[in-house]
Formats: structure tokens, sequence, C-alpha cells
């Protein structure tokens, strides 16, 4: 703990060790939390193509960057090179998420998605696809976008934040050696 050393004059002078401060204890504790929510967020991920065929793969990092820690989930490729690799459940889950200004494919009178906006897991669709490409003719209404990733970040944000203060406050009190 710091100490008060009283001096003579009008200040008083305090001295704190920093040698016998254990700040690792506040970095591991940051990363554990981080490392505990990507398992949340990636199964939230998980969730939106959940009744899917062909899936797309997640996944989620945990890294420290100049001082920062910061949590990185969404689809696997994206998430290790910052870029997508374009396969077809990839480039399927990107259109959804972010929706299109047109749509080249001709679906069926019954037809019903597997995913809706802003909801974030899917259903056992219905219906089929009756012409798409060249063959749909002209362009039709593009697909709403789905939005995961602001939904995922706004459903398990106040509580990432929380579960952070709370290891900070847990951690402040060991933080002394």
């Amino acid at each position: 703990m710091p100490r008060y050393e009283k001096k003579l004059g009008d200040f008083a002078t305090f001295f704190m060790d920093a040698t016998k401060l254990n700040v690792d204890i506040i970095l591991k504790g940051v990363v554990a939390v981080s490392k505990r929510h990507g398992q949340l967020v990636k199964g939230d991920f998980d969730k939106t193509v959940g009744t899917w065929d062909h899936k797309p793969t997640f996944k989620y990092s945990v890294t420290k960057q100049t001082g920062d820690v910061v949590l990185r989930a969404g689809l696997s490729d994206w998430v290790d090179t910052g870029r997508h690799g374009g396969s077809d459940p990839e480039w399927h889950w990107v259109w959804l998420t972010l929706g299109t200004s047109k749509r080249w494919s001709i679906l069926s009178d019954d037809w019903r998605s597997k995913t809706m906006p802003k909801v974030v897991r899917s259903r056992g669709g219905q219906g089929s696809v009756l012409a798409k490409g060249f063959l749909a003719g002209q362009p039709r209404k593009g697909i709403t976008a789905r939005e995961w990733v602001p939904t995922i970040e706004a459903n398990r944000k106040p509580q990432y934040d929380a579960d952070i203060i709370r290891t900070l406050k847990w951690s402040a009190l060991r933080i002394w050696q």
C-alpha cells in the first residue's frame, strides 16, 4: 500500500513502490473474461446457421495488441485474415447478414426463409428456388439484411462490459503483492 510520510512544511509526500504491483493479474482477468465471452458470441453465430445443410465455420480469437485486449468473432477466414475467403456457405451468410439490393432468383410461392432480420437463430425453411441467375430473367427485390453482427454485439456487449468491470474490481483488490 502507498505509505504516508510526514514532512516539515505545508505538504505531504506519498510514495508508492510500483515494483510491488501485480498488473498481470488485471490482464489475465480481462483475457479470461474475453475468452469466455468469445465462446458465447461464437455460439450465437452458430445459431444463425443451425438448420442449414451447408454451414460456414465461425471462430473467435482473443489477442493483446499495444495495450488492448481484442475479442474478434465471426467467419473463420475473416477472423484469421481480415478478409472473406469465398466458400459458398460463407457467401450465403454474408449476403444474408448484409442484405442485397437485387435478387437473381425466382422462389416458389410457398417459400419461407430459414432466417429473419435481427433474430439470432434459424428455423426450418420451406419452398424451393425455381430459377436463378440468367434463367431468372429480371432481378427481383433484394434480400432483407439480417443484421446478425450488430444484433449479436448489442445483445452481448452489456454483459461483457459488466463482467470486465467486475473483473477489474476483483483484480484491484489483489493488485498488491
